[in-house]
């Protein structure tokens, strides 16, 4: 592959907060940086050396906008809605990407578990649901158990629309709200909440990242994470061997990759495969647990460079990041908490930038401590003490 040219631009698709981290270290190559998002306030616009303001799910718009601009590699971070317009400019442009099927397998979670039941990868087993159900033709219009079961939309929606349900007379309205002719039916999967993330190179393990995650009712992703895991050393390797399976069997042998899994007693179960950064802040928290620039690292490989010197440890700690969260959606009044640990997304009277079906988030907050259970310890509580000052005035 040839080397681009130093002049052409880094393409971030995706503007908001949890994209910002990879804009600052694209930025940190000294090549110029276009971001392209819906939002013209976005925050990552503002650090745009071309700022694009597009809706990214428009993407023959979104490739038209970009290709004069001849960018030297296309990358997002933290969002699924994201990638389509990534792997078609990739493809378009000859620019490094993760594989386009693995990116549309992973986007169908009924193909995902299928894939990774053909590897025999421990996965929630799940059926697409029929019109009767509140799905669409030629699905299941019931569900036989085990419960509880969860419902969620057979398509990547970025935790959005997800239900947990205990009995039948739930599943029609869960279904609806998973979007009506796209849903899924799955086992519950219980067991102690872990994140991974990956850096497959060649099919190989470069870097993994085990997280414990924290969960809260009514909020189906992951509130916050914590690294590192407090884990035995046998089965953190039994996790990172589930995780790398479970990338290979659905053709993810190149880049990032961001997977939810849980731990069924001693057994890693697969819930989720996203084949880009985390969001959340995961990046930065693992810089601050291990000094790993894992954003520069990514820059890097959609460069076509070699990603490893960015992958090289040099400090161990623990470090958790936590979500702020308000629920419902309108204009938010902020509480005077002064933290150096504390990132918000907005001032007072602002509407939240990004929401979860009716959870405003207000921002997120970053702790380091001497373990990671400390570090988490530590960020609940500053999160507790945020969120139960936060004010909101709904939308009329």
């Amino acid at each position: 592959m040839a080397t681009p040219a130093l002049d052409s631009p880094i393409l971030i698709i995706g503007g908001g907060p949890f994209q910002r981290p990879l804009i600052d270290a694209a930025r940190s190559t000294g090549r110029p940086v276009a971001v392209l998002d819906g939002r013209a306030d976005a925050p990552g616009m503002a650090l745009a050396h071309v700022p694009i303001p597009l809706n990214f799910a428009d993407v023959d718009s979104a490739l038209a906008a970009v290709t004069p601009l001849a960018p030297a590699a296309v990358i997002t971070a933290g969002s699924d809605a994201a990638l389509p317009a990534v792997v078609a400019i990739g493809a378009a442009l000859g620019l490094v990407t993760q594989a386009p099927s693995a990116v549309a397998a992973c986007a169908d979670k009924l193909e995902m578990g299928r894939r990774l039941a053909a590897a025999e990868v421990p996965s929630a087993e799940g059926v697409a649901l029929g019109a009767a159900a509140g799905g669409a033709e030629g699905g299941a219009t019931s569900w036989p158990g085990p419960w509880p079961a969860v419902v969620k939309p057979r398509r990547g929606a970025g935790g959005r629309g997800v239900s947990v349900i205990h009995d039948l007379e739930a599943l029609p309205a869960a279904a609806q709200r998973a979007q009506a002719g796209g849903a899924l039916i799955q086992r519950h999967v219980g067991g102690r909440p872990l994140g991974v993330e990956l850096m497959m190179l060649g099919g190989e393990v470069a870097g993994a990242w085990i997280m414990d995650d924290q969960l809260r009712p009514g909020f189906a992703a992951p509130v916050g994470h914590a690294l590192p895991a407090d884990l035995p050393e046998a089965v953190a390797a039994r996790v990172i061997e589930i995780a790398a399976a479970a990338a290979l069997a659905v053709g993810l042998r190149d880049g990032p990759a961001n997977l939810d899994l849980r731990l069924e007693g001693d057994t890693p179960v697969v819930l989720e495969i996203n084949p880009r950064l985390g969001g959340s802040g995961i990046s930065t928290l693992i810089e601050q647990a291990t000094g790993i620039r894992l954003c520069r690292a990514v820059v890097a490989w959609a460069l076509g460079e070699d990603p490893r010197p960015w992958l090289r440890p040099t400090r161990a700690a623990g470090a958790a990041s936590q979500l702020i969260l308000a629920r419902g959606q309108g204009r938010l009044w902020l509480p005077d908490v002064s933290s150096p640990a504390l990132h918000l997304d907005l001032e007072d009277g602002q509407r939240a930038p990004g929401h979860v079906d009716d959870w405003s988030i207000v921002g997120r907050c970053l702790v380091t401590a001497p373990t990671g259970p400390e570090a988490r310890r530590q960020a609940a509580a500053l999160v507790d003490e945020v969120e139960g000052q936060i004010r909101l005035t709904p939308d009329l």
